[in-house]
């Protein structure tokens, strides 16, 4: 699924997971449209070889744990 782009006005350059912040309620994961991001056992993964920068985790966490920026 590499080959998918999002929409460049949500592109960004950079993800960052800030883990204290996490409640690991799965909205990031739900959004994701390459499937880079995993929850397990409360332990949120992102596959950063995977990710498209698209920024739909960012918009979907609703306690900012998931930190990027614009492209």
């Amino acid at each position: 699924m590499r080959d998918k782009e999002a929409p460049k006005h949500n592109k960004i350059s950079q993800l960052r997971f800030l883990p204290e912040r996490c409640d690991f309620c799965g909205c990031c994961v739900a959004v994701c449209p390459v499937d880079c991001i995993e929850l397990e056992e409360a332990k949120l993964s992102i596959d950063l070889q995977t990710c498209i920068l698209c920024g739909f985790c960012l918009k979907a966490c609703p306690v900012n744990a998931l930190i990027g920026e614009a492209a």
